[in-house]
């Protein structure tokens, strides 16, 4: 709520500490809620909801999220790695899961931990990877640490050294939705973050490397909250590379951008975003006009 208004979306999920286990709103009649319909949920699925939005720890387990939401740029005690933003659409079947559950199959190199979908040279997916305990899953982490370098080629793309690139006269813009199904967004600020500590520090790496987080915009989908109805304000199909040539070809750094919304159902939003750290906060006037808000 924005003055009294609902924005549809959340503007900072870092600041949300909802928690559906204590929501009698979600809870279902037969756990103590007071929701009688079909959408309900149990108090063990509320919980495996906030495992999602917290993200994987060491034994399974998560702190209170009022203590702990897990929305950080760097990684908590038993954290192995970040979550979804809390308001996301937590969705673990389909695509999402098939790239997990390789990606376990791949770490442990035990091919019938994959999915349906997962095909190798020694053997195809049997979905071992719903009999794996916490225990197992924290090694699978390790194990694909491990395995980075030689086996899987270095394919982690996380290098916080950009010196070459900024020595070459490089640009960059970096943008993530709070709102992402499918890769969490707090690895953005978490390596934007790193890159900071690698490089000199904030002023220096602004000078070349902008990040930009963008509440509600989803995986693709410009709406990747639980929220049907959120329509976030998201970048134009151009924009961003409209931002980037100005910044290469003219030397104009890319802030302060205008986002709008892609329809105008329910009703057209706008907002402006500034880069990383800085964030959005309300004013006054419409929540849906990007004149309500300012940056801290």
């Amino acid at each position: 709520m924005h003055g009294g208004q609902h924005l549809g979306f959340i503007l900072d999920p870092a600041s949300c500490s909802y928690d559906p286990t204590k929501d009698p709103a979600v809870l279902c009649l037969s756990e103590g809620g007071s929701n009688a319909t079909s959408t309900c949920v149990t108090r063990t699925q509320a919980m495996a909801i906030n495992k999602a939005w917290y993200g994987e720890t060491s034994d399974g387990s998560f702190p209170d999220p009022a203590v702990d939401n897990g929305a950080r740029p760097t990684l908590g005690p038993k954290q192995r790695w970040y979550g979804l933003s809390r308001g996301t659409e937590v969705n673990l079947s389909g695509t999402t899961n098939d790239l997990l559950s390789g990606l376990i199959a791949l770490s442990l190199q035990n091919s019938p931990l994959g999915g349906p979908s997962f095909t190798n040279a020694t053997g195809n997916g049997a979905s071992g990877y719903k009999q794996l305990s916490y225990a197992q899953l924290d090694n699978a982490f390790d194990r694909g640490l491990a395995l980075n370098p030689s086996v899987f080629a270095g394919l982690n793309s996380d290098d916080p050294d950009l010196s070459k690139f900024k020595a070459r006269g490089g640009k960059l813009i970096h943008y993530h939705g709070n709102a992402d199904e499918l890769i969490m967004a707090w690895g953005s600020s978490n390596y934007y973050e790193r890159v900071i500590a690698t490089m000199g520090g904030l002023a220096l790496v602004q000078s070349f490397y902008r990040y930009f987080e963008i509440p509600g915009n989803g995986h693709g989908s410009y709406n990747g909250t639980a929220n049907p109805d959120a329509n976030p304000p998201v970048p134009a199909l151009d924009q961003m590379y409209k931002a980037l040539t100005n910044w290469v070809e003219r030397d104009v750094p890319p802030d302060g951008l205008v986002l709008n919304s892609l329809t105008a159902v329910p009703v057209a939003k706008s907002l402006a975003i500034r880069s990383y750290p800085r964030k959005i906060s309300y004013v006054s006037g419409d929540v849906n006009m990007a004149s309500s808000f300012t940056c801290r």
